[in-house]
């Protein structure tokens, strides 16, 4: 059986220190929703670093790790420690995805963009060939036929008082600012209603 740990750094305060929060009030979906898509061979680990601790020894197969904004620079460390441990790194979200061939001088891959179709390539690679390609990077057309995320993942942690739902992802705006006009250029894809109620019952 495989085994993936996905890690979402936190970032460092003023101080210098990791910074630490005792329960997680505005969760997000990305690692559940890609643990839905993997197949059910593959043992799945999520650690999410404002409330976990994160184990460099840890007995896994391959490492993805997210990337939000000053994120960046944590998980740029957290790739170099698990490399110099021998394992396959990749990184996803949305900075590594704006700043991609930069971030391969750290790690072994790239997901760059939405991941419904790089994240199973990426797994079936792996367990073809023990390898992973330099770059992942299949847009997506539609998000229709989602699986329900395995929310389990989120409340097995201490969090707030809300789990999220996705409705859409992008947005037909293009400010100059955001970090979602630069991924989605103007795009805005909105989910099937039906699959947003099931995922809300």
């Amino acid at each position: 059986m495989p085994r993936l740990l996905l890690i979402q750094p936190t970032q460092y305060d003023h101080g210098g220190k990791l910074c630490k929060q005792d329960r997680i009030y505005l969760p997000g979906l990305v690692f559940p929703l890609l643990a839905a898509m993997a197949p059910d061979r593959w043992q799945i680990d999520v650690r999410i670093e404002v409330v976990d601790e994160i184990d460099f020894d840890a007995d896994v197969d391959l490492v993805g790790i997210g990337t939000m904004g000053y994120t960046m620079f944590r998980a740029l460390e957290l790739a170099r420690e698990f490399r110099r441990r021998r394992k396959p790194v990749f990184l996803g979200g949305y900075m590594a995805s704006l700043v991609a061939e930069a971030a391969l001088e750290h790690v072994d891959s790239v997901v760059v963009g939405d991941a419904e179709i790089s994240f199973p390539k990426l797994l079936a690679d792996f367990e073809a060939t023990g390898r992973i390609a330099r770059k992942y990077d299949h847009p997506v057309a539609s998000l229709a036929g989602l699986p329900v995320p395995r929310y389990g993942l989120l409340t097995a942690k201490p969090i707030g008082t809300m789990l999220p739902v996705q409705a859409g992802r992008g947005c037909p705006h293009l400010c100059s600012f955001c970090s979602i006009a630069c991924i989605y250029q103007g795009r805005y894809m909105a989910r099937p209603l039906a699959e947003v109620m099931r995922d809300i019952h």
